[in-house]
């Protein structure tokens, strides 16, 4: 089965963007990651992570500031694993 994962902040670099790694679930083909100003995640930003990669960092252009919360999943076909527990970082001097 699709294990779950267990999620963690890196880092927050000089751009203010986060930088999450996880931990691997061997069977998993991608991993989906959502991320969201609400912890209930009624309408989140998703990113597909190919599997082999249990790293996430936003691109260059990316700006967002405040509390944003993250979990992510393992996927294979139609597969999903248990989301992660759900991580909540704080990023600049927003609430």
């Amino acid at each position: 089965g699709l294990l779950k994962p267990i999620l963690d902040l890196s880092y927050v670099d000089e751009r203010n963007r986060p930088h999450l790694v996880w931990t691997e679930s061997p069977a998993a083909t991608h991993y989906l990651l959502q991320e969201d100003n609400d912890a209930a995640f009624p309408a989140p930003k998703e990113y597909r992570v190919k599997a082999g990669e249990t790293r996430w960092s936003p691109g260059l252009l990316w700006r967002r500031s405040g509390r944003l919360y993250y979990r992510v999943r393992a996927e294979a076909g139609d597969a999903v694993g248990p989301w992660s527990d759900t991580l909540a970082v704080r990023l600049g001097r927003g609430e």
